[in-house]
C-alpha cells in the first residue's frame, strides 16, 4: 500500500488478513504477521504491533484458515510517498503457510 504524507504525520495502517496453513497434529504452528517497510521487513513498527498467531500441536492435520486482524503505526520521516507491505513470519512448524487474501486501509494523520 502506497501512502502520501507530509513528514511528522502519523501514518495508520489497520486491515485484516486470512492466512491458509496446512498444519500436521503433533506440531505447534506459530508466527506472526507484520506491516513493513520493505517486502522483507519482518519487525516493522515493532512488536507492539505484531498480529500474532498460534496453532496448537493437538489440533487435527488439516489446513487451517487464520484470521487476523492487524495494525501498525508509523511517522512519516520525510515529504512524500511511502509504501508499506504485509509480510508473514513463521517462528515454530513446518509449513510456512499462505496469505489467502487481506484488506488494508491507510489513515493520515
Amino acid at each position: 500500500m502506497t501512502v502520501n504524507a507530509a513528514a511528522g504525520h502519523v501514518i495508520e495502517i489497520v486491515g485484516t488478513v486470512w492466512l491458509k496453513i496446512a498444519h500436521t497434529n503433533g506440531l505447534t504452528n506459530a508466527g506472526t504477521v507484520v506491516v513493513g517497510t520493505t517486502p522483507t521487513d519482518c519487525t516493522g513498527a515493532g512488536g507492539a504491533y505484531w498480529a500474532l498467531f498460534d496453532i496448537s500441536a493437538s489440533a487435527a492435520t488439516e489446513t487451517v484458515d487464520v484470521t487476523l486482524p492487524f495494525r501498525a503505526v508509523f511517522t512519516a520521516s520525510s515529504t512524500g510517498s511511502v509504501t508499506y507491505y504485509l509480510n508473514g513470519k513463521m517462528s515454530t512448524g513446518g509449513n510456512p503457510g499462505t496469505f489467502s487474501f487481506s484488506n488494508m486501509a491507510a489513515h493520515v494523520y
